[in-house]
């Protein structure tokens, strides 16, 4: 698996243990393109999700491979079955227009566990941040609070993070409603811990060599063989049970299934283009055979006879009949010369 680490904001932040339902002061970013509003639930319905929201996914295989118009690729996608997962919708990587088929996004997939120690890249088991009203931490980190409150009780973000997809439209929208929001003030709470988690990270690495390129590391991109595609839905009790909510590393398993798959497909195109063009030469070289003279004598069409070679590069046509009327000319001439040398002269 490999993932990729965001740089957070600048500056020192304390542990928000609010509650509140307003975004902060803060200035919009380039991810909230719409006007300033009180609740990003205000947006009611529209073309696709906001940023700094929850929400509930589900992959679906046969839309990831249907544009390699594969049907082995189709029959392997067919063959999986997908789980439905909690993730945080981090910022949208293309701007929504209205006519897209698929949105690209940056998700951050939520955990209802601790995460897996990797000495490899320097994370520990306690590089995360509890989502209240859970607030179990092994350092007792505090909780960070969304808005409303957050209908699990066992879940946490991860430090370092991440997968791109493409969430489908919807024709009746995202009704934003519904969501389950992270307000400013914790998000940056978020990061502000996580900042500290990056710190202790460099300094695990501090005077040892960095990581090989085959090594992952936190700053490592995400594999981009495949972005899989994604049903998003805001209403997580719906499509989510507190006990049956997915470890994220089943997605990142999925993924590569599905990335799998697609190479194989890519690599059975290319097999196939290779195979299309070697007969279409082969077919060139025998037309090319046939209008050309043979020698009865010849063994074989082979490269490496010499006569072949003389023969296939023996003029045709129009040249050879000029190259024999030179030849022609030129043993006239010759044979004037000689008998005007020859020619007994007058005192003979």
């Amino acid at each position: 698996m490999t993932v990729t680490d965001m740089d957070g904001g600048a500056g020192e932040y304390t542990l928000d243990d609010t509650s509140k339902s307003t975004a902060s002061a803060k200035p919009p970013s380039i991810n909230d393109p719409c006007p300033p509003l009180e609740r990003v639930q205000d947006l009611g319905k529209v073309i696709a999700p906001h940023s700094r929201t929850y929400a509930a996914i589900r992959m679906d295989p046969e839309a990831t491979v249907r544009a390699l118009d594969d049907p082995e690729a189709m029959e392997e996608a067919r063959s999986m079955s997908p789980k439905t997962y909690l993730v945080f919708v981090d910022m949208y990587l293309s701007l929504p227009w209205p006519q897209s088929r698929y949105f690209e996004y940056l998700l951050r997939p939520i955990a209802p566990c601790l995460r897996a120690e990797d000495p490899r890249i320097g994370f520990t088991s306690d590089m995360v941040v509890p989502i209240y009203p859970n607030t179990s931490h092994p350092s007792g980190r505090e909780p960070i609070h969304t808005d409303p409150e957050f209908p699990f009780s066992n879940c946490y973000h991860w430090i370092g993070y991440f997968t791109k997809v493409y969430v489908r439209t919807r024709p009746e929208l995202f009704d934003h409603s519904e969501a389950v929001v992270l307000p400013w003030s914790s998000l940056e709470a978020l990061e502000a811990a996580f900042d500290q988690d990056r710190d202790r990270i460099a300094s695990s690495r501090h005077g040892r060599s960095e990581p090989s390129p085959s090594e992952p590391s936190v700053d490592s991109p995400p594999e981009e063989d495949a972005w899989p595609v994604v049903d998003l839905w805001f209403n997580l009790t719906e499509h989510l049970d507190e006990k049956l909510i997915p470890n994220p590393e089943d997605f990142m398993k999925e993924r590569e299934t599905i990335s799998a798959i697609i190479r194989r497909s890519r690599e059975r195109y290319a097999q196939k283009e290779a195979a299309t063009r070697l007969s279409e030469s082969e077919s060139r070289r025998q037309s090319l055979d046939d209008v050309l003279p043979s020698h009865p004598s010849s063994p074989s069409p082979g490269a490496h006879d010499p006569h072949e070679k003389r023969l296939r590069s023996a003029p045709a046509g129009p040249e050879k009949a000029r190259r024999r009327s030179r030849n022609l000319l030129a043993r006239v001439l010759m044979s004037i010369r000689t008998h005007m040398f020859c020619w007994p002269g007058p005192g003979h």
